[in-house]
């Protein structure tokens, strides 16, 4: 049991180490080539595109993990098909949709929304990206249901390379339309290379009395997805809607800062971001409760410790990150300092949102979120009109405070749970 959790997390830890690390590096060239206000333009249309994305994949991902991880413990092969094809076929739909909207919408979303009257253009192009990014994540959570945890540590390497020299190509020969470009290319590639993984698992299967119908199938997916999507949607809802705060009260310039010292904080938590689909997955294939609960101990101590260096090694790096930006960034160290301390509460929760899919807890640890994502937007806007510190500073106090109140309501709701099926 541990001995297959701990080969899985070194495989999709080894690949996505070399690709996200290649994806800094190329990020930090980047916010240097784009300037404060190039990086803050940049930064508002991939959160945009996260947004956007994140609804378009309609949370099918975690679905895919959970339901695939499932089956396979029944030897259940008619009903993965079935479940891979509908998984794939919804993302599809539901992401061209959201890019032809986009497309057609670009102009007052950039000039009314967005407070960005240059980026239409840019917007257009991202629109593409939005196919690829959610059919990505699908992707990658049927993957993650086949426990192809080492094939995608290849993909992901190579993947991220790619993605990292087309980023640094485009944005060198066309500014921000040449990043975009090339993070669209670098999504395609790692689509097809996922794609080619999935249908090895595609074998021909004949459809038993137990095997549901397409609409079954589809009704099955779109119900257990529909508190998953409204999780995620309301996360990127309110990190679309800090931005679009920030740049009406204050500048593109706070906004490049607040997502250049993000990047580290992402950095920090990568270790449980990716093990993310590890834990569901095996949270998911477990059939006892008590190996599940053995996992869910020895996830939380693995994903706390496993932030907790790094932080204190950024935290006291500080001063000397802002210099690899350039001087533009002189105020880049006091932000990375105050955001750092978000890590520990965020890589617990992660685990705890596991817990409660796996568990089939899903509209609990929706509601949850929901009020997380509530409280970070009205932080944000009473801290950045009310208040001394502005900007940047603003954003990164409500995330702080609201990163701290969302673990202790998730630790408290889950465990109150857990003891209530004990008891009965």
């Amino acid at each position: 049991m541990t001995r297959k959790l701990l080969i899985d997390s070194f495989w999709a830890l080894a690949g996505n180490t070399i690709g996200k690390g290649l994806a800094l590096a190329a990020s930090v060239v980047i916010a240097r080539m784009l300037g404060k206000a190039g990086f803050g333009e940049f930064g508002i249309v991939k959160n945009s595109i996260i947004m956007i994305a994140t609804f378009a994949s309609f949370g099918l991902g975690y679905t895919a993990t959970k339901m695939v991880a499932e089956s396979r413990s029944h030897n259940d092969s008619m009903k993965i098909r079935q479940m891979v094809s509908m998984s794939l076929m919804l993302t599809i739909v539901f992401s061209t949709l959201a890019a032809t909207l986009l497309f057609i919408f670009a102009t007052p979303i950039a000039e009314h929304i967005l407070q960005s009257p240059q980026l239409p253009g840019s917007l257009r192009i991202a629109a593409i990206w939005t196919v690829f990014n959610a059919v990505t994540v699908t992707q990658i959570g049927i993957l993650s249901g086949f426990g192809e945890f080492k094939a995608m540590a290849k993909i992901n390497a190579a993947s991220g390379a790619l993605t990292a020299l087309f980023s640094l190509v485009g944005t060198y020969s066309l500014g921000l339309n040449g990043t975009l470009l090339g993070l669209i290319l670098g999504q395609s590639v790692s689509c097809i290379l996922n794609m080619i993984l999935i249908k090895k698992h595609f074998h021909i299967s004949t459809p038993n009395s137990t095997t549901p119908s397409k609409g079954e199938t589809i009704s099955s997916l779109l119900s257990f997805s529909l508190p998953i999507i409204l999780q995620e949607a309301t996360y990127s809802l309110s990190a679309w809607l800090t931005s679009i705060i920030l740049v009406t009260y204050s500048t593109h310039s706070e906004l490049g800062v607040y997502n250049a010292a993000y990047q580290w904080v992402a950095l920090t938590l990568f270790v449980p971001g990716i093990l993310r689909n590890v834990v569901l997955s095996h949270f998911s294939g477990a059939v006892d409760s008590n190996v599940e609960k053995i996992l869910f101990r020895r996830v939380l101590l693995i994903n706390g410790g496993a932030v907790v260096i790094p932080a204190v090694i950024i935290f006291l790096g500080a001063p000397y990150i802002s210099t690899i930006y350039g001087d533009d960034y002189a105020d880049l160290s006091q932000i990375v300092s105050l955001l750092i301390v978000v890590t520990v509460p965020l890589s617990l929760s992660n685990v705890y949102s596991q817990g409660f899919l796996s568990r089939n807890r899903n509209w609990q640890c929706f509601f949850i979120r929901l009020l997380r994502d509530v409280l970070l937007v009205a932080l944000t806007m009473v801290f950045i009109v009310n208040f001394a510190f502005r900007g940047a500073r603003a954003v990164s106090w409500s995330t702080v405070i609201t990163s701290y109140t969302f673990l202790i309501a998730m630790a408290f709701v889950f465990h109150r749970g857990e003891s209530r099926l004990a008891a009965k």
